[in-house]
């Protein structure tokens, strides 16, 4: 599942280790008493490739991302959860804003305030896959006409979905993107792509409707998103694991 500078965050995140001290840097502190009027003790939450704190009841972000491409991962967490999906949505700021820039440069920060969200990190593994598809087209059902983001999943139970947080940056495309990226990922040895993409399909059917060209594209966009790992790696091992993946997918 992609994922992005994200937008939403968990209480299950949990403290992560000593903060170094760009982790209390009197600027993050400054623009939330200013823009939110959050004070208090800020616990850094282990987030990827975000600066992120737990604060009461609430998570605060800091991304590394343009201030329109992170609104509109906000905007789509938003309406997602104003239709029964918790999210993590954004609380805005005292002016009505979704989000703040902060500390102008290269690269961009952005600064957020975000809604805890109860739950653990569920792996796609651990769901089925007509439950997952029929997750996928709930969410595009939802979001028909915004921009998609790559957000993960949460639960409370350790089995049921009960939260799809991460929202960040967006992009705008065919669901058969969203849907290739996620049964290349989703596909295991023990329930190959094959088998996985037409359970997930049948699921995802149930909650939306599926073009027949949409339905066509799916495996070129499988194919994309494997061979797409290649451009994150160069040592010749994991390259490897890249064509293995490949071969293995698609029985070449």
């Amino acid at each position: 599942m992609p994922s992005h500078a994200g937008a939403g965050s968990s209480a299950a995140d949990g403290p992560a280790a000593p903060a170094p001290s760009w982790q209390h840097e009197p600027t993050v502190r400054a623009a939330l008493r200013e823009h939110w009027d959050v004070r208090g003790e800020l616990l850094p939450l282990q987030a990827g490739d975000s600066r992120t704190w737990q604060a009461g009841g609430h998570v605060v972000k800091l991304a590394r991302d343009e201030i329109v491409h992170f609104t509109a991962g906000l905007r789509a967490s938003q309406a997602v959860e104003r239709a029964g999906i918790a999210t993590g949505a954004p609380v805005r700021t005292r002016s009505g804003d979704w989000c703040v820039p902060l500390a102008p440069g290269r690269p961009p920060q952005v600064l957020a305030v975000l809604r805890r969200v109860d739950g653990s990190h569920l792996s796609m593994h651990a769901v089925a896959p007509p439950v997952m598809g029929e997750f996928l087209g709930r969410l595009h059902r939802i979001l028909a006409g915004c921009p998609a983001a790559g957000p993960g999943i949460f639960s409370v139970n350790g089995a049921d979905i009960s939260a799809i947080v991460d929202w960040g940056g967006v992009r705008a495309g065919g669901i058969a993107d969203d849907i290739g990226c996620w049964t290349a990922h989703g596909a295991t040895d023990r329930n190959p792509l094959r088998a996985y993409t037409a359970a997930f399909l049948r699921g995802y059917r149930r909650s939306n409707r599926l073009p027949a060209e949409d339905a066509a594209a799916v495996p070129l966009f499988q194919r994309l998103r494997i061979a797409s790992r290649a451009c994150y790696v160069t040592a010749p091992d994991a390259l490897a694991r890249v064509r293995s993946w490949m071969r293995r997918a698609f029985d070449e």
